[in-house]
């Protein structure tokens, strides 16, 4: 969501409605999502805020996931479909692992894009990730960067680009 306050916390909730509209597009399969959280942000408002769009904690142990989480204050939720793990010392992992990212920070999402990987992104309220400041990023990164305006819209992006693919297969 971008590593400061408390901008930080007003992003994540955009991220989380995101999450959620995209557990109903793709209600067929198992979807994971991986928050990287800055250290530099508090647990508990992120928590808050994924709780109130109906994600509930569970111990991370219970996860089926396959991915090996170093951070021992990692924080997991599920809801229907989808699981959701925050974590604030595997940023590598999730670099690494991700398919897509759902951003709303600068020097995060460049370095996901520089993976040669797709990232979405929402501008915020300010003052650091502003529509200014993600147009320009958009403008930096190319089409590997989308913009959307709201969160309802990342699902819609993810269905327009899994079609494209099939069509080129």
């Amino acid at each position: 969501p971008i590593s400061r306050e408390p901008e930080a916390y007003d992003n994540w909730q955009k991220i989380v409605l995101s999450t959620v509209t995209l557990l109903d597009a793709f209600a067929e399969k198992s979807v994971l999502f991986l928050g990287a959280i800055a250290p530099s942000l508090r647990f508990e408002p992120l928590q808050e805020v994924a709780e109130g769009q109906g994600w509930r904690q569970k111990e991370l142990e219970s996860i089926p996931c396959q991915l090996k989480f170093r951070d021992l204050n990692a924080l997991a939720f599920t809801l229907k479909n989808g699981t959701l793990v925050l974590t604030q010392e595997d940023y590598s992992l999730c670099l690494l692992e991700a398919d897509l990212c759902v951003a709303m920070a600068g020097t995060a999402t460049e370095q996901f894009v520089g993976l040669g990987k797709p990232a979405i992104a929402m501008p915020g309220n300010g003052p650091q990730y502003t529509a200014a400041f993600a147009e320009a990023q958009t403008r930096l990164l190319g089409p590997s960067l989308i913009l959307v305006e709201q969160p309802e819209e990342v699902a819609q992006v993810v269905q327009i680009g899994r079609a494209s693919c099939r069509e080129r297969v």
